[in-house]
């Protein structure tokens, strides 16, 4: 159990902090896009902190979509 424990701790670490993402808010949607992305690795699985966030869309916006309104609002 302790080994699984760990594994999981690293494979944790090994995820992207979303605090430690950095946009340029004077910069156009598509350019904070391309950058948020870049810097993120997984949009679908990153941490926040100590919690891994997994991400699942239900059909009813796309990707781009939610991703331009969540940079928009930064």
């Amino acid at each position: 159990m302790q080994d699984k424990t760990n594994t999981s701790r690293r494979a944790s670490a090994a995820l992207t902090d979303i605090k430690s993402i950095k946009t340029d808010i004077k910069q156009p949607l598509s350019a904070r896009m391309t950058s948020f992305l870049e810097q993120i690795g997984n949009p679908y699985k990153f941490r926040a902190g100590d919690v891994v966030v997994r991400i699942e869309y239900g059909g009813v916006k796309s990707f781009n979509s939610a991703m331009a309104n969540l940079l928009s609002a930064v």
